[in-house]
């Protein structure tokens, strides 16, 4: 076992392959962070009695710990069935991750649970909480991925748990449903004000959710992972879901957002593969950076003029989008020849902090329609600018994809023609393109366009 030292501080742990057991040195004062990250052979770990301070998590990912022991002489902290206690407060400071009992209760006497004290403990079930608890800190029980229920004791006056799900009392806040909740449906209790951050990360089997009128935030991550979750119920007054909130919910199919919704936050529907039609209220003026990222199966998004903002990556690999109407604009996507090409940017834009407008960032060879539909809503020097360029780019791949009249409505869009050589030279190349992928009519539109416009050139289809 070697153990990396700096004074008093044990900055790292080493152990050999086959070491089951750190018994940490008589010199040691702290434990600092993530000292023992990722020790997955680690069984027992003693702290002997000088030990002052174990920082904040100083045994991360010891995914086969199941005891610390605490010499009887350290004034600062007591282990009690393996369980790492501070005196200081009377804290519940770690519970070891592969501790092998299903259920534990609390002991009387503990006054708060210490964040992140119980991450990552993958046998628990189980978990009693006195009614001396009055302090659970930070994001809840991360990782617990079998714990099935929370028991809290009815004379506890801050946290209750109707149901299994634990609740804090005085400001009506839903903390957490655990992760092995086992109903298909839930609805939180009305007079909830809160879904805190992670509430149902990870619970397995909810399919349903319905969150009542009382409710008015909902945290970061709240539904993150619910795999099996195809709906849930969101009041028409409800005006903010926190980032990443349904991500990952990949049997969510349908997203009808509340009407009092402002803005679609961060990531909201990353990674939801089953997610197939998106309607954005009328008054959301903001789409936040990867909204909805990798919805693959997304066919369809509604989204209202009030919108002025669309951040990067918002609809990354939305390889399957046939329809995508903003405002009165409505797009309707040629189908797709190559797969592959269309797994790149859909709208992939920069936020401009500065002017709160929104720069385009497209993949033209793509899908160049909506590069239209934001040229026409969001004309400002530095957009026009990247979509003129972008047109010339896109021309070859855009003539052998595209009906003839809605290229035609493209070539019409004032202002879009940059540079007269650089359009010269797609042009020819365009014209070259279609005669082994285009259509007559779109051949015969380029070398009307090109006669039109650049009468001296000449026709490269001309024998």
């Amino acid at each position: 076992m070697k153990f990396d030292t700096d004074g008093g501080l044990l900055k790292r742990c080493w152990p050999s392959e086959g070491e089951t057991e750190a018994i940490i040195p008589e010199s040691i004062r702290e434990i600092g962070h993530f000292a023992f990250m990722g020790c997955t052979g680690l069984v027992r770990i003693r702290i002997p009695a000088g030990v002052e301070q174990v920082e904040m998590l100083a045994f991360m990912q010891c995914s086969a710990l199941e005891s610390i022991d605490v010499a009887p002489e350290n004034p600062d902290y007591f282990s009690r069935d393996g369980v790492l206690f501070r005196k200081d407060g009377m804290v519940l400071a770690v519970y070891p991750p592969a501790k092998p009992d299903a259920e534990y209760t609390v002991p009387d006497g503990i006054r708060i649970l210490e964040e992140n004290a119980f991450m990552g403990c993958t046998r628990l079930v189980r978990l009693t909480i006195p009614a001396g608890v009055t302090e659970i800190r930070g994001i809840l029980f991360r990782d617990c991925i079998h714990l099935e229920k929370f028991c809290v004791s009815p004379e506890n006056p801050v946290y209750a748990s109707p149901g299994g799900v634990l609740f804090r009392k005085p400001d009506a806040v839903l903390l957490r449903c655990p992760p092995q909740y086992p109903e298909p449906e839930y609805a939180i209790p009305d007079g909830t004000r809160a879904v805190a951050p992670s509430a149902f990360f990870g619970a397995a089997h909810l399919a349903a959710v319905t969150v009542p009128d009382s409710v008015n935030s909902i945290g970061n991550w709240a539904f993150q992972d619910c795999t099996a979750l195809r709906s849930v119920t969101l009041p028409d007054g409800f005006q903010r879901l926190g980032a990443r909130t349904f991500a990952g919910c990949k049997s969510l199919r349908a997203a009808v957002l509340p009407a009092g919704l402002r803005r679609v936050d961060e990531r909201l529907f990353e990674h939801c593969g089953s997610l197939e039609e998106a309607v954005i209220p009328l008054n959301v003026t903001e789409i936040g950076a990867g909204a909805f990222y990798e919805c693959g199966n997304l066919r369809a998004v509604m989204i209202p003029d009030s919108v002025s903002k669309i951040g990067h990556y918002a609809f990354y690999e939305c390889n399957r989008l046939q329809t995508f109407t903003f405002g009165e604009e409505r797009v309707q996507f040629f189908e797709p020849q190559n797969k592959d090409e269309i797994t790149k940017l859909l709208i992939n834009v920069r936020e401009s902090l500065r002017k709160g407008e929104i720069v385009a960032d497209l993949r033209f060879e793509v899908r160049y329609p909506v590069a239209a539909v934001l040229y026409r809503k969001f004309q400002t020097p530095a957009e026009q600018s990247y979509l003129k360029n972008g047109f010339c780019e896109a021309l070859p791949f855009i003539s052998r994809n595209m009906d003839a009249a809605l290229l035609n409505d493209l070539l019409q869009i004032d202002g879009i023609i940059p540079d007269p050589a650089l359009m010269k030279r797609a042009l020819d190349i365009a014209i070259r393109e279609t005669q082994s992928g285009g259509s007559a009519e779109v051949q015969m539109l380029l070398m009307r366009y090109q006669q039109e416009h650049f009468p001296s050139a000449e026709n490269p289809l001309r024998l």
